[in-house]
């Protein structure tokens, strides 16, 4: 069992993961980063229910701080509207030695 994994955890559920697709190349880049050291599952799942985030550089009306693991969704869920990942060697190249 990979360490800081708790097999028996059931988790709620983030709705409409489909609001996240514009994300999923830095998800993958976390979640294989963390491969054998957090549980398997998309980003979402490998957080704790109860996380904390404390954002040490933050721009006016952004949080600095945040509670659990629904409220990370909630605060990510609008950057693909505003984000978009044109190209990018780097994440390329990471994708490209570490296929999922």
């Amino acid at each position: 069992m990979a360490r800081g994994f708790k097999a028996n955890r059931v988790k709620a559920p983030i709705a409409n993961l489909a609001d996240f697709a514009t994300l999923d190349p830095f998800f993958r880049i976390i979640e294989q980063g963390l491969d054998g050291l957090a549980g398997p599952g998309h980003f979402f799942d490998i957080l704790a229910e109860d996380i904390t985030v404390d954002y040490v550089v933050t721009v006016p009306g952004y949080p600095r701080h945040i509670e659990g693991r629904a409220a990370v969704a909630e605060l990510y869920r609008p950057y693909g509207t505003m984000i978009i990942l044109d190209r990018s060697s780097w994440v390329d190249e990471v994708a490209r030695r570490w296929p999922k």
